[in-house]
């Protein structure tokens, strides 16, 4: 059974930090306006469902190399292009 890839929302499955209360999610965005795509890593509070520890925060990286899309000799994630990774099948 193949299941569907959300395209923008949440991208994968959050994990829980039990200890602290917390969920820790991914979600892709389209920004109005500008066309861009953005992901942010969302920290929430499982009690309130409010936001934690000041975010979300936009989810950048850039590492030294030369494949596709490189500029300068780095390699920028792309919040459009690149996807999560699945949960595994148990």
């Amino acid at each position: 059974m193949r299941r569907p890839v959300p395209k923008i929302g949440v991208t994968s499955t959050p994990v829980v930090d039990r200890a602290s209360g917390t969920l820790y999610v991914v979600a892709k965005t389209k920004e109005r306006g500008r066309g861009n795509f953005v992901q942010r890593l969302h920290a929430l509070d499982l009690a309130t469902g409010a936001e934690k520890l000041g975010g979300p925060v936009a989810i950048t990286a850039s590492v030294p190399g030369s494949g596709d899309g490189s500029v300068g000799g780095m390699i920028a994630f792309d919040p459009c292009a690149s996807t999560s990774v699945p949960p595994s099948r148990w």
